[in-house]
C-alpha cells in the first residue's frame, strides 16, 4: 500500500485540513468526532497539530504577507484549471494555509525573519514606551555640563557599560545628565537644548542594546507617542527615535519637528 493510500496519511491530510477551519464548523466537529474512535496516537497528532496552528497563528499575527507573494498565488489559481491548485485557491481557509506553509517552505527562513522583526519591533515600542515616561517625570540632571566629554568621565562607574554620547547634529546643545534606569535595566538619561527654529528640550537616554534584544548596531526607527502606551504624553506632541551603535541603544525623546530632524542625520 502506497503512503499516499495509506488510511493513516489520508487521515492526517484531513487532520490538517479540519484544522484551519472554525471549532464550530460541522466538518471539523465530524472529524474530530472519528478521531476519538482512533485512538491515543489520533488524538496525541491532533492536539499537536492544533497547538502548532495556534503558535504559528500568533507569530503571524504582525506579518504582512508581501503583496506580490499573494498576486502569484491569485495567478497560479486563475491558471492552474480543475486540478489539485484550482480546488485549494477556491477555498479561503486552504489560501491561507497554502501560504503558511509556502512561507514555512523556504526553509523557516523567510518565517523566522519576520518574526525577529516583529520581536524587534515590539521592543523598540517598549523602549520608546519608558523613554517617554522618563521624559515626562523625570527632569532632574546630577552633573550640569554642556561638555559630552566632562559628563562622560563623571558618570563613568555608575553604571555597568561605557557612557558615550551618540553623535548629534550640531544645533542640539547637552544641558546635563545622570545614572539612571529605563525600566529594570541601568541607562543614562541626559538633556538637550534643540536650537532648530524655536528652542525647545529634548531628552537622549542611554543603554545597553542587548538589555532589550536589539541587535548592536541598527538604524533610526521612529515613534509616535501615540501609538504606545504612555497616558503622560497623550497632549503633547513628542516621537521617539530608538537607534542602536556598537551595542550602545539610545532613545531620544523630543517634539516632532526635532525627531524628524535628528532622523536626518542617519
Amino acid at each position: 500500500m502506497s503512503m499516499q493510500n495509506d488510511p493513516k496519511e489520508i487521515l492526517r491530510r484531513r487532520m490538517l485540513e479540519a484544522s484551519m477551519l472554525p471549532p464550530d464548523d460541522p466538518l471539523r466537529s465530524e472529524l474530530e468526532a472519528e478521531l476519538a474512535a482512533e485512538g491515543d496516537w489520533a488524538r496525541g497528532e491532533w492536539l499537536e497539530l492544533l497547538e502548532e496552528n495556534e503558535r504559528i497563528r500568533l507569530e503571524l499575527l504582525n506579518v504582512r504577507v508581501p503583496e506580490k507573494l499573494a498576486g502569484g498565488l491569485m495567478q497560479i489559481s486563475a491558471g492552474s484549471g480543475t486540478g489539485f491548485a484550482a480546488r485549494t485557491f477556491a477555498s479561503p481557509v486552504l489560501r491561507i494555509a497554502a501560504t503558511v506553509l509556502l512561507m514555512i517552505g523556504f526553509g523557516g527562513g523567510a518565517l523566522f525573519f519576520m518574526r525577529d522583526n516583529a520581536r524587534t519591533d515590539r521592543q523598540i515600542e517598549l523602549i520608546a514606551e519608558l523613554a517617554l515616561e522618563s521624559y515626562v517625570h523625570d527632569h532632574d540632571v546630577s552633573v550640569i555640563t554642556l561638555d559630552p566629554g566632562y559628563l562622560e568621565r563623571n558618570l563613568e562607574g555608575t553604571v555597568p557599560f561605557q557612557v558615550k554620547m551618540p553623535v548629534v547634529q550640531s544645533d542640539l546643545s547637552l544641558i546635563g545628565g545622570r545614572s539612571s534606569s529605563l525600566g529594570a535595566y541601568p541607562a543614562v538619561y541626559t538633556r538637550w537644548s534643540h536650537q532648530a527654529g524655536q528652542q525647545s528640550r529634548c531628552a537622549i537616554i542611554q543603554f545597553r542594546s542587548k538589555d532589550f534584544g536589539l541587535p548592536e548596531s541598527a538604524a533610526k526607527e521612529v515613534v509616535q507617542s501615540s501609538n504606545v502606551n504612555c497616558p503622560s504624553t497623550l497632549d503633547k506632541d513628542c516621537n521617539v527615535v530608538v537607534w542602536s551603535e556598537g551595542g550602545n541603544g539610545y532613545a531620544l525623546v523630543a517634539d516632532s519637528a526635532c525627531a524628524m530632524h535628528c532622523l536626518g542625520s542617519r
